[in-house]
């Protein structure tokens, strides 16, 4: 019967064919639809048009005749009846595979059939089966019965073997435990079989900076066992990072001041994907800045990261902060790392007769979201870069000595920062970077002292000015940098920093639009890869001096 319903479809096309390679429009009836297709094309249109009547419950609908005038191609349908589910009952689905499936009877009974929709249901199942140790669950319809226009079956679910995980086996250079990528990935010895965590490996092994996978994973099953095998090997990312700023000294005798930076990361020590972080700066003559941050993942097994901070600031002679805190860090699948933090911040004064500033705490809680997917971390030349942080707490101010008696001693205080990047691949040698950063601390008295304010200016905020130039309340810079490529890792540049600084305590200049430009060089060399900055910058209280450029070189030796 197909066999000849395929030569009479085959015979209706034939005076198309003679055409040759013709223009035409299709037209179907008793339907109000028509198509634009060549004569190489009417065979397969007309066979999409059926496809969706079956999809809609119609199973013997057919081509009942085709005629030809001029460029118009006409095709007369015989849609046959609608066939409706008599009953699809659940078989021996347990209540667990039913609730994920989602089948309810009530959707196969006197409804449309529609083969799309059992065949999903079947899909549904199979799925929920592959996360509770089933990979091998097949779904078939039994007992199927046709009355009339009725179409009536049973769910026939087969399980298949229980599985369980062996292990994960590691080959390649990659110096990680083994037991740390099995807590990381989800996969412990004896577990139940989840394909869910299975289909994630590769993503979430992307994520891992230190390590890159030589050749897709294997999965290996025996025994009703499940091994992984992964091929890894090292990256390098740990990075030693030093600066060394040339400054002109304004108001000494001095002519230049030379200051300085240095970072050093250290990520997967102990092959237990464990991170640190130590930053020390040295922004001016009396004062300096100390940065720690330890990441601990898989913390205690689950899977939450944990994380902790210190931070230093001696502000020459009038003030120390210190802040430190702890948070727990969760990786989402698509989207990002989301965390929740608290952390204590003390400030003291240390200089004599300073009235901008008191002893003050601040205890606070917070949340952070991250999100990136830049094809290289180091030179990326394409993608996003997300980051935001909010948090608040309450603020005590410790020292009272010859306070006005209306500041409130306990306030509110919020903090808020927002970091969005996007890195635009314009040609094969050339990125445009556009990025916006927004940080304010507001407290709901209105009391603020300088040593609250974050400080703005330098190498990674605001080119052309000396490090951490300004103090700001809020301050919002954005900036268009483009980059030319030489080599993957050397690249001109050139660029410009727009900023909004507030800051309520400078009565005469609250507000201040200061202006970065610059060019710069980064290129790549056996022991790491240097960095050249030429800068100068303007603002209410000077213009533009190339006196007053900012030269900065930097190195980073990557190991």
């Amino acid at each position: 019967m197909l066999k000849a319903k395929k030569i009479l479809f085959i015979f209706l096309l034939w005076p198309i064919f003679l055409h040759g390679q013709n223009k035409y429009t299709l037209f179907f009836h008793p339907f109000s639809d028509q198509r634009p297709c060549d004569s190489l094309e009417i065979s397969a249109s007309v066979s999409s048009f059926l496809i969706d009547l079956y999809a809609r419950g119609h199973l013997l609908a057919s081509v009942d005749s085709m005629n030809i005038i001029s460029t118009d191609a006409h095709v007369y349908i015989n849609q046959g009846d609608v066939f409706k589910w008599g009953k699809l009952e659940e078989g021996n689905l347990t209540p667990y595979l039913k609730n994920k499936s989602g089948y309810k009877d009530r959707f196969f009974t006197e409804k449309p059939f529609r083969y799309k929709e059992v065949a999903d249901l079947m899909k549904r199942i199979v799925v929920a089966s592959e996360s509770i140790g089933y990979p091998f669950a097949q779904v078939k319809l039994d007992s199927v019965q046709v009355e009339g226009t009725h179409f009536s079956a049973s769910l026939n679910y087969i399980s298949g073997p229980m599985i369980r995980f062996d292990s994960i086996e590691v080959h390649g250079t990659a110096r990680i435990k083994k037991n740390f990528l099995q807590r990381y990935l989800g996969i412990q010895p004896g577990a139940l079989f989840d394909q869910s965590k299975i289909d994630n490996v590769t993503s979430e092994l992307a994520k891992l900076p230190y390590i890159e996978q030589e050749r897709p994973y294997m999965l290996l099953f025996g025994d009703n066992k499940a091994k992984l095998v992964l091929f890894l090997k090292d990256k390098k990312v740990n990075y030693f990072d030093g600066i060394v700023g040339l400054l002109p000294n304004e108001g000494t005798e001095r002519k230049m001041l030379i200051t300085g930076q240095l970072s050093l990361t250290l990520q997967n020590f102990f092959g237990s994907g464990k991170k640190l972080d130590v930053e020390w700066q040295r922004y001016n003559k009396e004062s300096q800045l100390l940065d720690l941050a330890y990441a601990h993942p898989v913390f205690l097994g689950s899977s939450l990261d944990l994380g902790a901070f210190f931070n230093l600031l001696k502000q020459d002679s009038t003030f120390m902060n210190i802040d430190r805190g702890i948070g727990l860090y969760q990786n989402l699948r698509k989207y990002g790392r989301i965390g929740f933090f608290v952390n204590a911040k003390s400030s003291r004064v240390i200089g004599a007769g300073d009235t901008d500033n008191r002893d003050f705490n601040v205890y606070q809680y917070g949340i952070s979201y991250q999100y990136q997917n830049l094809d290289n971390v180091f030179f990326p030349r394409k993608g996003w870069h997300v980051a935001g942080t909010l948090a608040a707490g309450n603020k005590t101010i410790r020292d009272t000595r010859d306070i006005e008696t209306e500041v409130p001693k306990k306030t509110l205080q919020l903090y808020g920062d927002f970091k969005i990047s996007k890195f635009n691949k314009m040609s094969r040698q050339t990125t445009l970077l556009a990025a916006l950063k927004n940080s304010a601390v507001v407290n709901n008295k209105q009391v603020y002292y300088v040593a609250d304010f974050y400080r703005i200016g330098g190498l990674k905020s605001l080119r052309g000015f000396n490090e951490n130039n300004f103090y700001a309340q809020y301050y919002t810079i954005a900036t268009l940098e483009y980059r030319i490529f030489l080599e993957e890792s050397t690249y001109l540049l050139s660029f410009v920093d727009q900023a909004l600084i507030v800051n309520p305590l400078l009565k005469q200049l609250e507000k201040d639009w200061p202006t970065g430009i610059g060019i710069g060089l980064s290129f790549n060399s056996g022991p790491g890869v240097f960095t050249f900055i030429y800068s100068v910058g303007r603002n209410s209280e000077q213009s533009f001096n190339f006196s007053l450029s900012k030269i900065h070189f930097g190195f980073i030796s990557r190991f």
